[in-house]
């Protein structure tokens, strides 16, 4: 049986360097091949040209950036099955087609220009809206930690855990690194009064519920070291303060989704490490 591949798409970005390291990592972390992709609109639009100076120059500075990148990755991960592939189609069908064969798929994020985010419209972004399949967008603030040593799980009561908490734990389990689990909630507003009461008690308690039901599956695989961690407050925030310094952050996403949540989009452009959106049922 053919081993699933992991895939880094790779555009000519100025990231795309950080993106086949993360992805030869990986690769070499999971013992499956790499296959460093790249999405080519001439080679589906213009094929009647095929034979023009013009293409077969076009053709050549691709085939070089993708060579250029495999060779850094074996270059990086000695020993490791490289391939490339010209994807003859849009990036976002391109990547969606590709990635149904895929362990996972590896992107960058685009800067814009007036701030250091990844903007909504990108390919990034619309790969983690529609994949069925683990993608992992690579931000770019800060280097990738020499040494692993953390991943972070982000979980809500609303979302099925199963899948990210599966992802999260053998992401932590390849790098011996520490996984914390990660809830952020609100306490209880009483409006029946005369005051506004904030009531912790029967709020926390259900951030600390949740919080067992996801990570004591857990601590019984391997001798991953897991931590929890109930933080009160805006999950945003403080899921962007917890992953700094983090090797990966780990969140899930329904399947089917027309567009992301608010929480999704806000990690995407602002947190200071990878993140791996995990889809679920």
């Amino acid at each position: 049986m053919t081993t699933a591949p992991v895939v880094a798409a790779i555009g000519g970005s100025e990231d795309s360097a950080r993106v086949v390291d993360w992805a030869a990592d990986e690769a070499a972390r999971q013992g499956r091949p790499l296959q460093v992709a790249h999405a080519w609109r001439w080679s589906r639009y213009e094929t009647d040209e095929t034979g023009s100076a013009d293409y077969v120059r076009a053709r050549q500075v691709v085939q070089d950036m993708l060579s250029e990148a495999a060779n850094r990755a074996t270059a990086r991960r000695p020993g490791l099955r490289v391939s490339t592939w010209i994807l003859a189609d849009d990036k976002l069908p391109g990547l969606l087609r590709i990635g149904r064969r895929a362990a996972l798929v590896v992107v960058g994020s685009r800067k814009h220009r007036a701030a250091d985010v990844l903007m909504p419209g990108t390919v990034a972004t619309g790969l983690v809206r529609h994949a069925e399949f683990p993608v992992v967008v690579v931000r770019g603030e800060q280097p990738l930690p020499d040494s692993p040593h953390r991943v972070v799980l982000a979980v809500a009561p609303d979302h099925d855990p199963g899948p990210a908490a599966r992802f999260a734990l053998a992401q932590a389990a390849s790098r011996q690194a520490e996984l914390e689990v990660v809830h952020a909630w609100h306490p209880d507003v009483d409006l029946s009064g005369m005051a506004v009461v904030m009531d912790t008690g029967p709020a926390l308690e259900r951030a600390q519920a949740l919080l067992t039901a996801v990570a004591t599956p857990l601590e019984g695989n391997g001798t991953t070291k897991i931590r929890r961690s109930a933080l009160v407050g805006t999950p945003a925030g403080h899921l962007v303060e917890a992953t700094t310094g983090a090797d990966l952050l780990v969140i899930g996403a329904r399947r089917g989704r027309r567009h992301l949540g608010p929480l999704t989009r806000e990690l995407l452009r602002h947190a200071p490490c990878p993140v791996a959106v995990i889809p679920h049922d």
